[in-house]
């Protein structure tokens, strides 16, 4: 009797591995963590960045989802060394991820996506900003990164993303290793960074 209950608890154990380990699409959590190098006229910023999201895997190639970004940790202004609490940019958005290699475990995929940026803190101040810069800080961006994600499991892979090429009307994209004086731009800062893992359910 106890030979039959320990074969079928171990067809049992079996089965929803081998169903558990081929559940590669569907909906998939995420999360990623990143550091913000940005730098306004007068305030620095380095904060950490955390990005949560949620969202679909098609198939081997497509997924969509969408993700916030919030930023987290001191900002200080320069001169004073004064700790300013609300000076934090938010980063709502939507995309569309294409993997285009893959190798083994390994893809590399681009992602196409838009972007509402609000800033907390209102900046009229700045009167060297140039003219297109929305002097709150709040913007949109539309454009597209490039990132690698590596397979550790069926359902779980760990990714990092980065760099960005497209249009982008906020200051905060404008400082740093950035190519493009204008609304069009190569942002590879390391705002752009993040490092995470991705979750099937």
């Amino acid at each position: 009797m106890k030979k039959k209950l320990l074969f079928i608890l171990v067809l049992l154990c079996a089965g929803y591995a081998i169903a558990f380990s081929q559940e590669k699409n569907g909906i998939f959590v995420e999360f990623s963590g990143g550091f913000s190098n940005e730098r306004d006229i007068e305030y620095y910023h380095h904060p950490a960045i955390l990005t949560p999201g949620l969202g679909y895997k098609i198939n081997d190639k497509w997924a969509v989802g969408m993700r916030a970004s919030f930023e987290l940790g001191k900002d200080w202004i320069s001169d004073k060394e004064a700790y300013n609490a609300e000076n934090r940019y938010y980063f709502f958005t939507p995309y569309a991820r294409f993997s285009f290699v893959k190798v083994g475990p390994v893809r590399f995929f681009t992602e196409g996506s838009v972007s509402w940026v609000k800033h907390s803190w209102v900046n009229d101040w700045q009167p060297s900003a140039p003219s297109w810069f929305d002097k709150s800080g709040n913007g949109f961006e539309a454009g597209m990164n490039i990132g690698v994600s590596c397979e550790i499991f069926k359902h779980l892979d760990v990714f990092a993303r980065g760099f960005f090429v497209g249009y982008s009307n906020t200051g905060v994209t404008h400082e740093g290793a950035v190519a493009g004086n204008g609304r069009f731009i190569l942002d590879a800062n390391w705002r752009r960074a993040a490092i995470g893992l991705r979750f099937v359910i």
